[in-house]
């Protein structure tokens, strides 16, 4: 099963990050995450939401008082590139999904209207209903753990974590360990235990 996202606005995808533009969360900042686990960016930073399952939980917090306190979702991920991307299934509108990018300083742009293809084919409502999740269910509280998990085995051992992720469609968390010269995929379950780990 392939699952294609399509926002509305690729450029406000690009302004979080790049110019810093957006509403404010509430929050100064997220910090910084640990270059021992994580990839750096191009200008050398480490994205907090990689490594500081602590980041995570306090962004997801300031989504779920968005919505009432019910927060579903079709996908989270965190990139070395920067930020915490998350789309939400509304519960005023389940038929539609919006998403929201969080970076390390505080800034926030959403909702951007997001259409869901799998498989080439518009997914429904009843298929959204398929792929949500409750983030809750994820132990983001063992995320760093995690990552070395996962960095330990995947036999990389200058590995880095370049990015993690989640989508209803998989039902696996999964994270991508790189080096200069190779990359492993290694898939977790929602307590962040590694169950699998892919060559690539």
């Amino acid at each position: 099963m392939r699952i294609l996202r399509f926002a509305a606005s690729a450029a406000a995808i690009v302004a979080v990050f790049a110019a810093c533009s957006g509403s404010k969360t509430g929050t100064t900042s997220f910090g910084t995450g640990d270059p021992k686990l994580a990839a750096t960016s191009p200008v050398g930073t480490v994205n907090p939401f990689l490594t500081d399952g602590a980041a995570v939980q306090r962004a997801l917090g300031i989504l779920r008082a968005r919505y009432g306190g019910t927060l579903r979702l079709t996908s989270i991920g965190a990139h070395a590139m920067g930020g915490l991307t998350a789309d939400v299934q509304p519960p005023r509108n389940p038929g539609r999904i919006e998403r929201y990018l969080i970076s390390a300083s505080g800034q926030m742009v959403g909702p951007i209207p997001v259409k869901l293809v799998i498989d080439g084919v518009p997914v429904t409502r009843a298929g959204i209903e398929q792929l949500v999740f409750d983030p809750a269910t994820i132990s983001f509280a063992r995320l760093a753990p995690a990552l070395r998990d996962a960095i330990d085995r995947s036999k990389l051992t200058d590995g880095r974590v370049d990015q993690w992720g989640l989508d209803g469609a998989h039902k696996k968390i999964y994270m991508i360990v790189v080096t200069q010269s190779d990359r492993r995929t290694v898939l977790l379950d929602n307590q962040l235990h590694v169950v699998q780990v892919m060559q690539q």
